[in-house]
């Protein structure tokens, strides 16, 4: 795959997209179960490889190979043979086929280094599930990983519908295409804990989260905004946690300058008095005293966990500069306040007093797509929408086809052309909005402080001159 220089390789995938074989389902199986079957046979050669590159302990290393085994997996199940041929004949049967999906052609990855073997297979195996050719960029590194992987995808895909490119893709060479860049991870996590949440569960959450993979995941929490009446707890708790995970390594290869320069942020933090930073030598806590600070708006790798203060929901809130997007928000406190917080911080994923720890294997989530669950890509992105319609009308369809079709005869002409205009200026039906309907968390506020207004200011009155009326009716009566 790799012996063939790079035009040739363009023009075998070109081939391939045009002739269609990718497309037909049971190919799509037999690809699919044969990288299954691939990944298994080298499943010791794969683990000990990941174990040298990433110094990852061994569940992290296990994690990741059943992680993305899984991926194959779940796609292999989900390919449908009887109900995929039933949807290919809707319209030979007079049928709507409103839903059809056509593959883009070309899927062209450019692979992150965080869990690679995940992050590579699962893109791979979804483009070619949905019926794409792939091209794969994996130029020259020092990573062991690598050479086995280009050993199992050579050896289970067809040859002429994935290619490896050991240099970067020219784009202006490619036919119709889709590109899925997973070095770009700009984009910041978050962590709210607010005063109401379980503190030892979030704490446990986070911290595990933050330390996991050596801190490189793109969904490891990279701020973390704490009630000031729990924060003293809340740090506490997490050097706890942090305290029974042991054995962390930093990364040697593919993490070594990302945590250089993490270093070298928290130490010119430190010089400035804008941090205070404690805990254990592979593990620190940052208590971020200057909201000013550069790691409050940076995006921060290694085992560094920053943890600012923040007096209320609207001032955590109000931290976060506007027009800013989280790829993930870890929202721990009550259903309440889960809801507000998850209503004003803009997080392409929200959870509620969780962290998925799946979420943390593999790239960043695409932002170009909805969030894709359990794993992080799924058909559909790598397919454009084709329905083929049968059916001839629809609500107005009469309407339009008697004004088309009247210009041609100006006898009718004026009437019809006067008719659908007044049925398209009919009032529209208000909608019934019961009392109430916008009760929300602000509007509660000041109800209740109208009831203790009435309470305390209007109610008391009432009752006195009641109470007076009573007695004054009560003592006349007496006298008869």
């Amino acid at each position: 795959m790799t012996s063939r220089s790079y035009e040739d390789q363009l023009k075998e995938l070109t081939a391939t997209v045009i002739d269609g074989r990718t497309k037909n389902v049971r190919y799509q199986q037999t690809q699919l179960l044969n990288l299954h079957a691939a990944l298994s046979r080298k499943e010791d050669v794969i683990c000990s490889a990941i174990s040298t590159d990433t110094s990852g302990s061994n569940c992290e290393v296990a994690a990741e190979f059943f992680w993305t085994a899984d991926v194959v997996r779940r796609l292999f199940e989900s390919i449908d043979f009887e109900g995929d041929l039933e949807n290919e004949y809707l319209v030979a049967r007079n049928k709507d086929d409103l839903n059809r999906r056509c593959a883009i052609g070309l899927a062209v990855i450019r692979p992150t280094t965080h869990t690679r073997l995940y992050s590579i297979i699962s893109v791979l195996a979804t483009a070619v599930a949905a019926g794409n050719c792939v091209l794969l960029e994996l130029e020259p590194t020092i990573l062991a990983l690598d050479p086995i992987l280009r050993e199992v995808i050579t050896e289970s895909l067809d040859q002429d519908a994935v290619k490896i490119s050991s240099k970067k893709v020219d784009f202006s060479k490619l036919p119709t295409h889709i590109f899925v860049d997973q070095t770009n991870s700009l984009l910041r996590t978050i962590a709210v804990v607010d005063r109401t949440a379980n503190i030892d569960a979030a704490a446990n959450a986070i911290v595990t989260a933050r330390q996991s993979f050596q801190g490189s995941s793109p969904f490891a929490p990279d701020l973390v905004i704490v009630n000031e009446f729990v924060k003293s707890r809340f740090i506490d708790s997490c050097t706890q946690i942090a305290s029974h995970i042991s054995g962390i390594k930093p990364r040697e290869n593919v993490s070594s300058n990302s945590s250089a320069d993490a270093k070298q942020v928290v130490r010119n933090a430190e010089l400035k008095g804008e941090i205070l930073s404690f805990g254990l030598p592979d593990f620190k806590i940052l208590d971020i005293r200057d909201r000013s600070s550069k790691i409050v708006k940076e995006k921060i790798g290694g085992t560094f966990l920053p943890i600012i203060s923040s007096t209320s929901l609207i001032d955590a809130v109000s931290l976060i500069e506007p027009n800013v997007t989280f790829s993930a928000g870890y929202l721990f406190a009550d259903p309440p306040s889960v809801k507000f917080l998850g209503q004003y911080l803009d997080c392409n994923l929200a959870f509620a007093n969780h962290i998925p720890f799946h979420l943390l294997i593999g790239p960043v989530a695409p932002l170009s797509s909805e969030p894709s669950l359990p794993h992080r890509y799924n058909t559909r992105m790598f397919t454009d929408a084709r329905p083929q319609v049968v059916t001839q009308s629809f609500d107005g369809s009469s309407e339009l086809s008697q004004a088309l079709s009247a210009k041609f005869k100006s006898a009718d002409a004026e009437k019809i052309s006067l008719y659908i205009r007044n049925l398209a200026v009919q009032h529209l039906k208000a909608p019934k909005r019961p009392l109430g309907h916008a009760i929300g968390f602000f509007e509660q506020g000041i109800l209740t402080g109208l009831g203790i207004f009435l309470i305390t200011t209007v109610v008391p009155p009432f009752a006195y001159g009641g109470w007076t009326f009573a007695k004054y009716w009560y003592e006349i009566y007496n006298r008869k």
